[in-house]
């Protein structure tokens, strides 16, 4: 029972080589105080440490510390990874390629919307609100001259084409008949000659 117990906590050591080099311990674990190169023995890493390959090291290295109160997210460490420490929720890193801080995100003003949201590394991003005409966008203004000369051009071909194959256009245009209530009666009566 003690042995299992023991075994559970102390690997012996893996890769050894028989010509007599000392044993190499696997990522995650270190080389055991007591161990010598005859008898190595592999310690796992504490839960604050790492090794991310393997070693002959009688220490495992450090995990960085991801400090709450510059707004890091306490972070899930891994015996066989470094840990990148990441902002919390919110947040961005202060400094593209050295995380040091976190900083809270931006809102934005009046008259803006927020075009992207931020993520741990890249601040949010506020974009003009376009008035309702679109006039603002000068994409939308460039689209919009084309379609609107086109049109038109549209338009001038057509009624040159009715006055050709039409040339009394007048004939084309139906005019209302007047109504009997705007007219007088007239009676004719008949005279009678003897």
């Amino acid at each position: 029972m003690l042995i299992i117990l023991v075994m559970v906590y102390v690997t012996l050591c893996e890769g050894c080589v028989r010509n007599g080099s000392c044993c190499w311990c696997p990522p995650g674990f270190r080389v055991g105080e007591q161990a010598t190169c005859e008898d190595s023995q592999c310690t796992p890493c504490k839960s604050d440490e790492y090794m991310t390959s393997y070693n002959r090291l009688s220490r495992c290295m450090l995990q960085p510390y991801c400090d709450p109160n510059v707004n890091f997210a306490t972070p899930e460490h891994s015996p066989i990874r470094k840990t990148i420490c990441r902002c919390k929720e919110g947040f961005y890193c202060s400094d593209e390629h050295v995380c040091l801080t976190c900083v809270s995100h931006s809102s934005c003003a009046e008259g803006f919307f927020l075009g992207f949201s931020g993520n741990h590394t890249h601040d949010a991003r506020c974009d003009p609100i376009p008035d309702r005409l679109g006039f603002s966008n000068p994409f939308l203004l460039l689209c919009g001259i084309p379609i609107v000369a086109a049109i038109v051009v549209m338009l001038v071909i057509f009624t040159k084409k009715v006055r050709i194959e039409y040339p009394d256009v007048s004939s084309m245009i139906v005019f209302p008949k007047p109504s009997l209530r705007h007219t007088q009666e007239i009676y004719i009566t008949p005279s009678v000659t003897e």
